[in-house]
Protein backbone atom coordinates (compact mmCIF):
# COMPACT_ATOMS: atom_id res chain seq x y z
CA UNK A 1 0.00 0.00 0.00
CA UNK A 2 1.55 3.35 -1.01
CA UNK A 3 2.02 5.73 1.70
CA UNK A 4 -0.91 8.51 0.11
CA UNK A 5 -3.47 5.10 0.42
CA UNK A 6 -2.42 4.88 3.89
CA UNK A 7 -2.63 8.03 5.11
CA UNK A 8 -6.16 8.20 3.23
CA UNK A 9 -7.43 4.99 5.10
CA UNK A 10 -6.04 6.67 8.24
CA UNK A 11 -7.76 9.49 7.64
CA UNK A 12 -11.07 7.86 6.58
CA UNK A 13 -11.01 5.61 10.08
CA UNK A 14 -10.27 9.06 12.52
CA UNK A 15 -13.02 10.61 10.80
CA UNK A 16 -15.72 7.66 10.43
CA UNK A 17 -19.19 8.37 12.16
CA UNK A 18 -20.49 6.00 14.08
CA UNK A 19 -24.56 5.83 12.38
CA UNK A 20 -26.01 4.05 15.12
CA UNK A 21 -24.69 7.41 17.42
CA UNK A 22 -26.34 9.84 14.63
CA UNK A 23 -29.57 7.99 14.53
CA UNK A 24 -30.10 8.09 18.36
CA UNK A 25 -28.82 11.90 18.45
CA UNK A 26 -31.20 12.79 15.35
CA UNK A 27 -34.10 11.00 17.16
CA UNK A 28 -33.73 13.00 20.57
CA UNK A 29 -33.39 16.33 18.20
CA UNK A 30 -36.29 15.66 16.47
CA UNK A 31 -38.38 14.54 20.40
CA UNK A 32 -36.69 18.11 21.84
CA UNK A 33 -39.00 19.89 19.03
CA UNK A 34 -42.00 18.32 19.16
CA UNK A 35 -41.52 18.91 23.22
CA UNK A 36 -40.55 22.42 22.98
CA UNK A 37 -43.64 22.77 19.74
CA UNK A 38 -46.89 20.89 21.21
CA UNK A 39 -48.60 23.50 19.18
CA UNK A 40 -50.52 25.43 21.83
CA UNK A 41 -49.39 25.67 25.18
CA UNK A 42 -52.87 25.27 26.75
CA UNK A 43 -53.70 21.96 25.50
CA UNK A 44 -50.50 19.68 25.69
CA UNK A 45 -50.68 16.50 25.77
CA UNK A 46 -49.93 14.76 28.91
CA UNK A 47 -46.15 13.18 27.57
CA UNK A 48 -45.19 16.19 25.82
CA UNK A 49 -45.00 17.46 29.55
CA UNK A 50 -42.48 17.31 32.39
CA UNK A 51 -43.45 15.18 35.42
CA UNK A 52 -44.60 17.92 38.33
CA UNK A 53 -42.44 16.03 40.80
CA UNK A 54 -42.43 12.30 41.11
CA UNK A 55 -42.67 10.14 37.84
CA UNK A 56 -41.53 10.09 34.33
CA UNK A 57 -42.71 11.15 30.88
CA UNK A 58 -40.89 11.25 27.73
CA UNK A 59 -40.60 14.81 27.82
CA UNK A 60 -38.23 13.87 30.93
CA UNK A 61 -35.51 11.57 28.88
CA UNK A 62 -35.05 13.85 25.89
CA UNK A 63 -31.95 16.22 28.19
CA UNK A 64 -30.52 12.39 29.46
CA UNK A 65 -30.61 11.26 25.94
CA UNK A 66 -28.74 13.78 25.14
CA UNK A 67 -25.89 13.32 27.92
CA UNK A 68 -25.89 10.07 26.91
CA UNK A 69 -24.85 10.58 23.33
CA UNK A 70 -22.37 12.91 24.61
CA UNK A 71 -20.89 10.73 26.88
CA UNK A 72 -21.28 7.64 24.04
CA UNK A 73 -19.20 10.39 21.61
CA UNK A 74 -16.54 10.69 24.49
CA UNK A 75 -15.84 7.24 24.70
CA UNK A 76 -14.40 7.80 20.86
CA UNK A 77 -13.04 11.34 21.52
CA UNK A 78 -11.08 10.73 24.47
CA UNK A 79 -9.29 7.95 23.43
CA UNK A 80 -6.96 10.24 21.19
CA UNK A 81 -6.44 12.69 24.64
CA UNK A 82 -3.93 10.01 25.87
CA UNK A 83 -1.12 10.75 23.09
CA UNK A 84 -1.29 14.48 24.18
CA UNK A 85 0.50 16.59 26.70
CA UNK A 86 -1.52 17.76 29.60
CA UNK A 87 -1.38 21.25 28.41
CA UNK A 88 -2.91 20.13 24.73
CA UNK A 89 -6.02 17.95 26.67
CA UNK A 90 -7.24 20.86 29.44
CA UNK A 91 -7.21 22.98 26.22
CA UNK A 92 -9.29 21.06 23.95
CA UNK A 93 -11.38 20.29 26.86
CA UNK A 94 -12.00 23.73 27.88
CA UNK A 95 -12.10 24.63 24.72
CA UNK A 96 -15.29 22.90 23.70
CA UNK A 97 -17.17 23.38 26.47
CA UNK A 98 -16.91 27.48 26.41
CA UNK A 99 -17.91 27.07 22.95
CA UNK A 100 -20.64 24.59 23.61
CA UNK A 101 -21.89 26.94 26.72
CA UNK A 102 -21.65 30.02 24.44
CA UNK A 103 -23.33 28.90 21.42
CA UNK A 104 -26.32 27.67 24.46
CA UNK A 105 -26.33 31.56 25.70
CA UNK A 106 -25.87 32.80 21.79
CA UNK A 107 -29.38 30.52 20.93
CA UNK A 108 -31.26 31.76 24.39
CA UNK A 109 -30.62 35.54 23.47
CA UNK A 110 -31.35 35.24 20.09
CA UNK A 111 -33.10 37.21 18.34
CA UNK A 112 -31.81 39.89 20.92
CA UNK A 113 -34.97 42.04 20.38
CA UNK A 114 -38.47 41.85 21.11
CA UNK A 115 -41.95 43.89 20.93
CA UNK A 116 -42.76 45.25 24.44
CA UNK A 117 -46.39 46.17 24.84
CA UNK A 118 -46.56 49.82 23.09
CA UNK A 119 -45.47 47.59 19.59
CA UNK A 120 -41.76 49.12 19.34
CA UNK A 121 -39.04 47.21 18.82
CA UNK A 122 -36.95 46.94 21.80
CA UNK A 123 -33.49 45.08 22.94
CA UNK A 124 -33.87 42.29 25.49
CA UNK A 125 -32.91 42.63 29.22
CA UNK A 126 -30.06 40.48 30.68
CA UNK A 127 -32.44 39.93 32.97
CA UNK A 128 -34.45 37.46 31.09
CA UNK A 129 -31.63 35.83 29.62
CA UNK A 130 -31.47 32.03 30.58
CA UNK A 131 -28.03 31.53 31.83
CA UNK A 132 -28.10 27.80 32.27
CA UNK A 133 -30.30 26.59 29.39
CA UNK A 134 -29.83 22.97 28.02
CA UNK A 135 -26.68 23.54 25.33
CA UNK A 136 -24.83 25.42 28.88
CA UNK A 137 -25.53 22.19 31.12
CA UNK A 138 -24.56 20.11 28.56
CA UNK A 139 -21.15 21.89 28.29
CA UNK A 140 -20.65 21.72 31.89
CA UNK A 141 -21.87 18.20 31.73
CA UNK A 142 -19.13 17.18 29.22
CA UNK A 143 -16.35 19.60 30.84
CA UNK A 144 -17.14 18.00 34.16
CA UNK A 145 -17.09 14.48 32.46
CA UNK A 146 -14.09 14.71 30.21
CA UNK A 147 -11.68 16.08 32.99
CA UNK A 148 -13.31 12.81 35.81
CA UNK A 149 -12.45 10.25 32.55
CA UNK A 150 -9.01 11.79 31.48
CA UNK A 151 -7.67 11.97 35.21
CA UNK A 152 -9.85 9.49 37.01
CA UNK A 153 -9.52 6.80 34.53
CA UNK A 154 -13.04 4.47 33.94
CA UNK A 155 -12.14 3.12 38.01
CA UNK A 156 -12.19 6.77 39.37
CA UNK A 157 -14.79 7.70 36.72
CA UNK A 158 -17.42 4.86 38.06
CA UNK A 159 -16.35 5.45 41.74
CA UNK A 160 -16.91 9.28 41.36
CA UNK A 161 -20.42 8.49 39.21
CA UNK A 162 -21.69 7.00 42.03
CA UNK A 163 -20.50 9.26 44.64
CA UNK A 164 -22.54 11.84 42.82
CA UNK A 165 -25.51 10.06 41.94
CA UNK A 166 -25.81 8.88 45.79
CA UNK A 167 -24.99 12.55 46.86
CA UNK A 168 -28.08 13.46 44.77
CA UNK A 169 -30.45 11.47 46.50
CA UNK A 170 -32.67 13.53 48.38
CA UNK A 171 -34.36 12.35 51.54
CA UNK A 172 -38.07 12.11 52.03
CA UNK A 173 -39.60 11.60 55.21
CA UNK A 174 -43.04 11.29 56.66
CA UNK A 175 -43.95 14.26 59.07
CA UNK A 176 -42.16 17.32 57.12
CA UNK A 177 -42.88 19.79 60.26
CA UNK A 178 -41.06 17.48 62.38
CA UNK A 179 -37.89 17.24 60.51
CA UNK A 180 -38.02 20.74 59.88
CA UNK A 181 -37.87 21.90 63.65
CA UNK A 182 -35.44 19.11 63.93
CA UNK A 183 -33.09 20.95 61.05
CA UNK A 184 -33.85 24.20 62.83
CA UNK A 185 -32.78 23.32 66.23
CA UNK A 186 -29.53 21.90 64.85
CA UNK A 187 -26.21 23.49 65.77
CA UNK A 188 -24.81 23.60 62.55
CA UNK A 189 -27.81 24.82 61.26
CA UNK A 190 -28.19 28.01 63.35
CA UNK A 191 -24.99 28.50 62.75
CA UNK A 192 -25.14 29.06 59.10
CA UNK A 193 -28.42 30.84 59.36
CA UNK A 194 -26.42 33.70 61.17
CA UNK A 195 -23.71 34.02 58.92
CA UNK A 196 -26.30 34.17 55.54
CA UNK A 197 -29.27 36.10 57.38
CA UNK A 198 -27.89 39.47 57.16
CA UNK A 199 -26.81 38.54 53.38
CA UNK A 200 -30.64 38.62 53.06
CA UNK A 201 -33.43 41.62 52.30
CA UNK A 202 -36.98 41.07 51.93
CA UNK A 203 -38.43 42.30 48.46
CA UNK A 204 -39.96 45.62 48.56
CA UNK A 205 -42.90 44.62 47.46
CA UNK A 206 -43.09 41.76 50.13
CA UNK A 207 -46.23 41.49 52.69
CA UNK A 208 -45.57 41.59 56.25
CA UNK A 209 -44.22 38.46 57.98
CA UNK A 210 -43.69 37.21 54.04
CA UNK A 211 -39.66 35.70 53.47
CA UNK A 212 -40.14 34.05 50.20
CA UNK A 213 -42.08 35.73 47.02
CA UNK A 214 -43.42 33.61 44.40
CA UNK A 215 -42.07 35.30 41.00
CA UNK A 216 -43.84 34.73 37.74
CA UNK A 217 -42.81 32.45 34.95
CA UNK A 218 -41.00 34.30 32.10
CA UNK A 219 -39.61 31.39 30.25
CA UNK A 220 -42.48 29.94 28.37
CA UNK A 221 -45.05 32.75 26.15
CA UNK A 222 -48.29 31.29 25.60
Amino acid sequence: MSLSLRQTHANMNQNQRFLSLDVFRGLTVAGMILVNNPGSWGYVYAPFRHAKWDGCTPTDLVFPFFLFAVGNAMSFAMKKYDALGNAAVLGKIFKRTLLIFLIGLFLNAFPFVKYNEAGDLVFKGFDKLRILGVLQRIALCYGIGALLIHYLRPKGALIAAIVLLFGYWEYTGTDYEADMRVLGEAAITKQWLALTDPCQAPLKTAAPGEWWSIIPEIYHLD
